[in-house]
């Protein structure tokens, strides 16, 4: 088990947990860990399809992990997950994808496994220029289990592109059952289409339980 004692700042230039061997607990004590923006995708943790791990993250904050791509895409500001991770619990603040094209996960963007989520998320977005932005907090085309905690103030944001699922956006994946309140999350687009200010669902998710306000879809070429 690795056991944080205080709040840290990360490095910029590569990701805190590149590869994970099996049994490994990271408990952050309740402190902060808070990233900066770099060119990597899953500033936090970027597995790829060969990562399986049970890797369980607990007890952690996650702010301010930016992946900035100029030219072309980004995916998963905090955690980009194309293999297996275990549970994962903690709050995610303020963590973002920025890209000229696409523009996935603002927090999180899972392409394969994930167990458990347990956490608030806030702030988080996802910006895209010419191309699509999806999962202002997350972006699953995976198989995820149950998420619980509150969303509020995620959002995604496209110039000239498509805005999908302020606070999530699931595209042919599997979440368990959701349960938590939503609030003033948002998709807005400038000149295309807007879709899912709180939550997008194009694949299959369990019982969703919590209190729906202030979301929305704004376009403003009229197609949202």
């Amino acid at each position: 088990m690795i056991v944080l004692t205080g709040n840290i700042q990360a490095d910029k230039n590569k990701p805190i947990i590149g590869v994970a061997g099996s049994g490994i607990i990271i408990d952050g004590g309740g402190f902060t860990i808070t990233g900066q923006e770099g060119p990597s995708n899953g500033q936090f943790i970027n597995f790829d399809k060969s990562d399986t791990t049970d890797l369980i993250v607990q007890n952690v904050k996650l702010e301010g992990f930016g992946n900035v791509r100029t030219g072309s895409s980004a995916y998963g500001g905090a955690i980009y997950n194309g293999g297996t991770i275990g549970d994962i619990s903690g709050d995610f603040t303020g963590n973002y994808v920025q890209g000229s094209s696409y523009a996935y996960g603002g927090a999180i963007d899972n392409n394969g496994t994930i167990g458990d989520i347990t956490g608030d998320f806030s702030g988080n977005y996802a910006k895209s220029d010419s191309g699509s932005s999806r999962g202002g907090a997350i972006y699953n085309y995976g198989a995820i289990g149950d998420i619980t905690g509150d969303f509020s103030g995620n959002f995604v944001q496209s110039t000239s592109g498509t805005a999908i699922g302020g606070a999530i956006y699931n595209y042919e994946g599997t979440i368990g059952d959701i349960t938590g309140d939503f609030s003033g999350n948002y998709a807005q687009s400038d000149s295309g289409s807007a879709s899912g200010g709180a939550i997008y669902n194009y694949g299959n998710i369990g019982d969703i339980t919590g209190d729906f306000s202030g979301n929305y879809a704004q376009s403003d070429s009229g197609s949202a």
